[in-house]
């Protein structure tokens, strides 16, 4: 009898399976099946743990021959009491960043498609108020309607002509502010000074003086005021 069937018939006798033996072995299962087979050999940690199950009677494995396989070099028992390290996560897009961007151009779109909405329909409605109006008002007399029937109606047009004119000179408002905000100012022309109207005027000449840098050239300035940076400077004599 091998002692591959020497292990297989102990095994059998103390009621393991090969699942079970393996699994107080801190093996595979597969390692069982290779040592029952003879083909490999427990190590030393390994018999000595078969002995311990199977009893001392159990024969020790025989050493590996040159024609025998070589024995399994010994698998090391899982640390209980060692936690085993979380999985790594995967990195994942920031989506959210990508969905608040698109969230933020949504808004901006929808604002800018409100304000002309709201313009267009204004104009409309300021039309529309008006025809009413004058519709209202030629059906009444059409009529034979008397003069004090006729004047609720243009002064309820009125009224909401005044309420839609309002509603556009804020908004005309608004878009001047932005447009004046964003405007960039340059300088269309520069001329210099004629030297008579500098001698003509001694206290302009003296104001323009003492607002400008030492060597700079007095000049007039067509078109509107000039930004600083653009070489000349911040204060001059306006042309325009």
């Amino acid at each position: 009898m091998t002692w591959g069937e020497q292990l297989t018939e102990a095994r059998r006798a103390r009621g393991f399976t090969q699942e079970e033996l393996a699994e107080r072995l801190g093996v595979s299962r597969q390692a069982v099946a290779k040592w029952e087979r003879d083909a490999a050999r427990p190590g030393p940690a390994n018999a000595r743990a078969l002995r311990d199950l199977l009893g001392e009677d159990f024969p020790a494995p025989p050493a590996p021959s040159p024609a025998s396989p070589t024995p399994e070099p010994a698998s090391p028992a899982p640390a209980a009491d060692t936690p085993a390290a979380p999985p790594a996560k995967p990195k994942r897009p920031h989506r959210w960043l990508a969905a608040a961007g698109g969230l933020s151009l949504l808004f901006c779109l929808l604002s800018l498609f409100n304000y002309l909405l709201a313009a267009g329909l204004g104009v409309w409605l300021l039309g529309l108020t008006a025809a009413g109006v004058v519709f209202g008002a030629v059906s009444l007399t059409a009529r034979g309607q008397p003069w004090q029937n006729v004047q609720p109606v243009l002064a309820l047009g009125v009224r909401a002509a005044g309420a839609v004119l309002a509603a556009l000179a804020v908004s005309a408002l608004f878009a001047w502010c932005v447009w004046v905000g964003r405007a960039q100012y340059r300088v269309t022309a520069l001329e210099p000074l004629d030297p008579a109207l500098l001698a003509a005027c001694p206290a302009l000449s003296a104001s323009i003086g003492a607002t400008l840098p030492p060597g700079e050239t007095d000049v007039l300035v067509y078109g509107g005021p000039v930004p600083a940076g653009e070489g000349v400077a911040a204060q001059y004599l306006l042309v325009a």
